[in-house]
């Protein structure tokens, strides 16, 4: 019990440190999406509408 209580409270203080870096990030342009080098790797998990894109691209 006395684990995961400390546990919590050391979440909390990373997740408010991370809250305020997450300003920081938001000024920052989205990342460039790697599928145009690479070439698509078909996954079982994969969506049919990342399916969609590769048959496309």
């Amino acid at each position: 019990m006395n684990d995961t209580c400390s546990w919590a409270k050391e979440n909390v203080s990373r997740f408010r440190r991370r809250a305020t870096s997450r300003q920081r990030w938001q000024r920052l342009p989205p990342p460039r999406p790697q599928s145009r080098r690479q070439p698509y790797i078909r996954t079982p998990e994969s969506s049919p509408k990342e399916l969609e894109l590769s048959r496309k691209s």
